[in-house]
C-alpha cells in the first residue's frame, strides 16, 4: 500500500473509533447499550458509577464568564456535571433519585455523640464514618419516597434504629461474619414529599473493642423503579490511586455497585502533583480491569487546567486514550472538545471558574451535554 494509501486507510480506521468526541464507543459501550436496551424496555435498574476529584462532585459553580465562582454546598450533587448527567437520563428513562451521599458532604449530615473516622469500608480510601457509642445519631433531610443507608456489615457492627418523620423507628443489625458493604432500606411507603431521617445506634457488640454503626453514606429513592441510577464517587484531590485502594476501601468503591458503566475521571490532579506517566498508567490499567470485571468503562479526563508543569495534562489524557484502545474501552476526548487549549476554554467559550482550574456551571452544563449524547448515540 503506498503511504498515500497508508495515510486514507489511517484516517478511515480512526473514523470509525472516533464519533464526535467520542472514541470507541461503538465497541467499547457495547456491555452498557445492552443494559440501557433493558432498562429503556422498563426491565432493570442501570448503574454508572463517576469516579474522580473535585471536578466531578462539582465544585466551580456561580454562574459562566471567567470569573465563575468557588461554591460548596447541597448544589453539589445536582449542578455538578455527574448531577445534570443524572437529571438529563432521568427526563428519559425515569427519576430514581440521587445515587449515593457519601458521609464527607457533611452539609447534608447533622451528627450527635461519639462518630468517628474507621478504616473499615469507605469510598476512594476515604475512612467511614462510625457510630461507636449507644445513642450516637445523625438525621438527614431529604426529599422522596424512599431511603436506605450504606453500611458495612462485619464482625464490628451494631444494631441502629432507623426513623423517618414520627413513623415508628425500624431496626437493623449490622453486625455479620464477614465484611461487606450492605444497603439497609427503609421498609414502607413515603410521600414524595420533604422528610427528616434519623439514624441512632442502640446496641454495640459484646466483647469487641471497636464496635460499630459505620456510615457510608445514604440513597434517596426516586418515583421510578427502573432507569438510570448514577452515583457520584469523587473527592477534592483525588488521584487515580484512590480508585484502587486498599482491601478494606473496596467493598464500596467498585464491588458493591456492580455498575453497568465506570466513568474513570481523573488526571487533573495527578498533572498538578505530577505523577509518573509510568505509575499513572499503571495505576489507570488497574482501575480499568477492576471496573470492567461489571460492566464497560468510559475514560473522560477531567479539569481544565492552565499549562505551568513539565509534563503536560495533555500526555495524561493520551495515556487515557492509549488505555482505552488496548482495553477495549470508550474515550472522551474532553480537551479536543475544547480545541486542547486553556485559553479557548477559559476566555472563549467562558467553561472555567475563577481558580483557573475547576469548570464554571457552564462548563458543567456542557460536559454533561457531550456525555450524555456520548452514552444515548454512541
Amino acid at each position: 500500500m503506498s503511504d498515500l494509501g497508508t495515510i486514507a486507510f489511517k484516517k478511515v480506521k480512526d473514523a470509525e473509533k472516533k464519533r464526535g468526541f467520542l472514541y470507541n464507543g461503538e465497541t467499547g459501550l457495547a456491555r452498557w447499550r445492552s443494559a440501557l436496551a433493558k432498562t429503556a424496555n422498563g426491565d432493570v435498574l442501570s448503574t454508572i458509577c463517576v469516579y474522580g476529584s473535585s471536578s466531578v462532585v462539582g465544585q466551580g459553580a456561580g454562574g459562566g464568564g471567567v470569573a465563575g465562582l468557588l461554591t460548596y454546598g447541597k448544589n453539589k450533587l445536582e449542578k455538578g456535571f455527574v448531577g445534570r448527567l443524572r437529571s438529563a437520563l432521568a427526563k428519559q428513562y425515569g427519576d430514581v433519585g440521587s445515587g449515593i451521599i457519601p458521609h464527607w458532604f457533611t452539609w447534608w449530615y447533622t451528627f450527635t455523640g461519639s462518630w468517628v473516622d474507621s478504616g473499615v469500608g469507605g469510598l476512594l480510601n476515604i475512612p467511614s464514618k462510625r457510630g461507636e457509642a449507644v445513642g450516637a445519631s445523625f438525621t438527614v433531610d431529604f426529599t422522596g419516597p424512599e431511603f436506605s443507608m450504606i453500611s458495612i456489615e462485619s464482625a464490628q457492627g451494631g444494631k441502629f434504629t432507623m426513623q423517618i418523620d414520627s413513623e415508628p423507628a425500624q431496626t437493623f443489625n449490622t453486625n455479620g461474619s464477614g465484611e461487606a458493604a450492605k444497603e439497609y432500606k427503609w421498609a414502607g411507603t413515603l410521600s414524595n414529599a420533604a422528610h427528616k431521617a434519623t439514624i441512632t445506634v442502640t446496641e454495640l457488640v459484646a466483647g469487641q473493642a471497636r464496635s460499630g454503626v459505620a456510615l457510608i453514606g445514604v440513597i434517596i429513592g426516586g418515583t421510578s423503579q427502573t432507569g438510570v441510577r448514577v452515583h457520584q464517587i469523587g473527592y477534592a484531590g483525588g488521584k487515580t490511586d484512590q480508585l484502587n485502594g486498599a482491601a478494606a476501601y473496596r467493598p464500596t468503591t467498585v464491588d458493591f455497585w456492580k455498575p453497568n458503566l465506570s466513568l474513570i475521571c481523573f488526571s487533573s490532579n495527578d498533572y498538578s502533583g505530577q505523577t509518573a506517566l509510568s505509575t499513572f498508567r499503571t495505576q489507570t490499567q488497574t482501575a480499568i480491569t477492576r471496573c470492567k470485571q461489571f460492566g464497560d468503562v468510559l475514560l473522560v479526563p477531567v479539569g481544565i487546567t492552565a499549562p505551568d508543569k513539565a509534563i503536560p495534562i495533555t500526555d495524561y489524557s493520551d495515556i487515557y486514550k492509549e488505555l482505552a484502545l488496548l482495553n477495549d474501552c470508550a474515550y472522551f476526548d474532553t480537551y479536543a472538545r475544547y480545541k486542547s487549549s486553556f485559553t479557548t476554554a477559559k476566555e472563549i467559550l467562558q467553561f472555567v471558574a475563577s481558580d483557573n482550574t475547576h469548570m464554571n456551571d457552564y462548563g458543567h452544563q456542557d460536559l454533561a451535554s457531550g456525555l450524555y449524547n456520548a452514552l444515548i448515540n454512541y
